[in-house]
């Protein structure tokens, strides 16, 4: 192997450490999304059971 081999050797490893870590980071982010998703839903649902009992 060759300095040029090494090198677009050690690249690609950087990339799929990198496309790793981006995917670790999206899923993460998506979770996080769902939980805020949830949490609104259940303010909202309880903010509308509110104002239908102070009627």
């Amino acid at each position: 192997m060759n300095g040029h081999e090494v090198e677009l050797d050690q690249h690609t490893h950087a990339t799929r450490q990198l496309s790793a870590l981006l995917s670790a980071a999206l899923a993460a982010a998506q979770a996080a999304a769902q939980v805020s998703a949830q949490r609104a839903r259940g303010t909202a649902q309880r903010a509308d059971q509110q104002a239908r009992q102070a009627e």
